[in-house]
């Protein structure tokens, strides 16, 4: 039978704060122990470490604004401009 192993911390799930919250206590010495149900994720799914000219839509916002105009232009969506008196 294998020996149980101990830990200081239990941290219960690897999202942003989770993950966050491992590499910290781990860096500050502690034991730490992460539980994850989360299906696996290929680094496919992540593009915030990609370099500029890997990213999809890079350099595409004056053509994207075009395609999508702001809402303030559409009859159905107009905003309205709140002006603060002093």
């Amino acid at each position: 039978m294998a020996k149980p192993t101990s830990f200081d911390v239990i941290v219960v799930g690897s999202g942003a704060s989770g993950g966050w919250a491992c590499k910290r206590l781990a860096e500050a010495g502690l034991k730490v122990a992460l539980l994850e149900a989360g299906a696996p994720q290929s680094d496919q799914n992540f593009s915030e470490h990609k370099a500029p000219f890997e990213i999809k839509y890079r350099d595409r916002a004056p053509e994207i604004v075009r395609q999508n105009p702001p809402d303030s232009i559409h009859f159905a969506c107009r905003r309205i401009q709140l002006q603060m008196v002093l």
